[in-house]
């Protein structure tokens, strides 16, 4: 890089936020929907201007919209599913009024309208649920969730269009289905051969492969996440407390120091201006086009140097002392050599090279910064970096009870590696959505109406071991069907979602099958306990109720 100043410039914006508020004019308020996170989200001054900069993330948008959607689908299939499953408790009803007179329309019209008004009533339970759970939702949305739409004369509206919808389609299926036996089918049991069919085991199949889809795709983005965070950044921020002082006195430097080393969790501390994780502060240089290069200063004591465990390559501190390290980035930034002892053309002295490091997270670009050592920075705003050791809970508190009874103007005080969690904050929202939804998904199938089946078994001589048998097996043959056609779409949209990133899992095929284990697991648990009390049902329990 050819350049001919360089400007510093101290507590400046560096990201997408910059570059749109130089946009924004005059006006007051900016909406932005995107997939970009700017640093401005409320109201701040900005070159004499209040201006609010609200933005959203449209694929989030979409993605809760598409969530939404299934699990009303599931609630769909699941009410069919049952409904089926009880259907000839129904099916008498149905015959009793045919032969009173009633019409088919007549006996499907009711059946319906009993699901549109169990969909209302779904519903005034789900909307007080969701008023109840509101602040949780928005913590995961990290937005505030207008709920008053919802009583809008058009919110109230759309609400019943949808609900009669909903009801509607939930309740064709089994009204017609039901309605369409006729009164001697019922007499001489034709009704219960022609129950038997395959659309309950077909939704079966297709819950369980959704349950495996979303399980899985919950645990790839669960253990993507985590390796995002325990990523190297170049820089150490496993226990390190980041604390920053936006008006800072330095007459109290002396005091907080006393108080910190008194501390038996403060293992060291440093003093400066502008963590690696952030960038700090920045630098202007001007290019030989006339366009203005942003590089980000870090100022820091030695003390907080060493904390940080950048990987030095060449220190060259005895006979350079006060002068920047830089990384090879930097050095490709400024076109040097790694054995320079001075920027050229700048006259910024090079005290060394420590090795690339990223600012905020894996994901981000091998920065090009500039690390300067100072033993006594003096600004009006300090940031505090201390590794702290023992119980990260308890140090947290500590630390933050010694400075408060130091200081009395507010400071910000939190973990490096929390930050850096922070900073994939989109991905723990789809985390959290996708574990939510598969939580919906996991379903149990509803074998009432085989009791009849196992009722003539035992009076055959079956024992309760081959009724129980025999009701689990072709049930966990169905999971096992799921499970097989879930496998290739678990993996495809894995692939498809990891390859958006530039740091990623490689060797994550493995977790499938401890899903599969754990799918089978639960479905074995959940329906051994409807088999178990099946199986010891006496037979003239159920013969009779027939």
């Amino acid at each position: 890089m050819s350049s001919a100043e360089a400007q510093p410039i101290f507590g400046e914006t560096t990201d997408s936020a910059s570059r749109v508020l130089n946009q924004a004019g005059t006006d007051p308020t900016i909406f932005h929907l995107g997939g970009f996170k700017p640093s401005v989200v409320s109201a701040e001054t900005w070159q004499g201007q209040n201006v609010v900069l609200r933005y959203g993330d449209a694929a989030l948008v979409r993605l809760l919209w598409t969530v939404s959607i299934l699990v009303l689908l599931f609630a769909i299939i699941n009410y069919i599913n049952l409904t089926l499953a009880s259907s000839e408790f129904r099916v008498k009803e149905a015959a009793a009024r045919r032969l009173l007179g009633a019409s088919r329309w007549a006996v499907q019209s009711r059946l319906m309208s009993e699901t549109v008004f169990l969909t209302f009533l779904s519903f005034l339970i789900g909307l007080l649920l969701a008023l109840a759970f509101e602040p949780e939702f928005s913590s995961i949305l990290q937005k505030p969730i207008d709920m008053g739409l919802l009583f809008s004369p058009g919110g109230v509206a759309l609400a019943v269009l949808l609900l009669l919808v909903v009801g509607l389609v939930a309740g064709g299926l089994p009204s017609v289905l039901i309605s369409s036996f006729k009164p001697i089918d019922i007499v001489n049991g034709r009704y219960r051969l022609r129950a038997k069919m395959s659309l309950g085991k077909t939704f079966l199949v297709f819950q369980n492969m959704a349950t495996f889809l979303m399980l899985s795709l919950s645990v790839v983005i669960s253990l993507q996440i985590r390796h995002l965070i325990k990523a190297p950044l170049g820089y150490d921020t496993l226990n390190v407390l980041e604390v920053e002082f936006p008006g800072w006195k330095p007459s109290v430097k002396q005091v907080v120091s006393e108080k910190l080393s008194a501390l038996p969790c403060v293992k060291r501390f440093g003093w400066g201006v502008g963590s690696p994780l952030s960038g700090g502060s920045v630098m202007a240089f001007d290019n030989v086009d006339g366009s203005m290069e942003l590089v980000p200063v870090c100022t820091m004591d030695s003390m907080a140097f060493d904390l940080f465990g950048f990987e030095v390559l060449r220190d060259n501190r005895a006979s350079v002392p006060g002068g920047y390290f830089l990384t090879p980035a930097s050095l490709a930034f400024f076109n040097t050599s790694l054995d320079a002892d001075m920027i050229e053309g700048l006259k910024l002295p090079i005290s060394g090279v420590v090795q690339n490091i990223r600012l905020s997270n894996v994901l981000q670009d091998y920065a090009s910064v500039l690390i300067q050592l100072s033993e006594n920075v003096q600004t009006d705003y300090m940031q505090l970096w201390v590794e702290v050791q023992g119980n990260a809970g308890d140090a947290y508190e500590e630390v933050d009870r010694a400075i408060r009874e130091t200081l009395e103007d507010e400071f910000r005080i939190g973990f490096m590696d929390a930050k850096v969690r922070d900073s994939f904050v989109s991905q723990l929202q789809l985390q959290k959505i996708v574990t939510l939804f598969a939580l919906v998904a996991m379903s149990v199938f509803y074998m009432r109406q085989r009791l009849r089946e196992v009722a003539v078994r035992k009076v055959f001589g079956a024992d309760n071991r081959q009724v129980f048998w025999h009701l689990l097996k072709p049930f966990m043959a169905y999971v096992g069907i799921g499970i097989a056609l879930g496998l290739p779409l678990a993996w495809y949209l894995s692939e498809r979602w990891l390859d958006a990133f530039s740091y990623r899992l490689q060797f994550y095929v493995w977790i499938f099958l401890p899903v599969a284990a754990f799918c089978l697991l639960v479905s074995f648990a959940a329906v051994g306990i409807q088999g178990y009390v099946a199986s010891r049902t006496q037979p003239a329990e159920s013969i009779k109720s027939e």
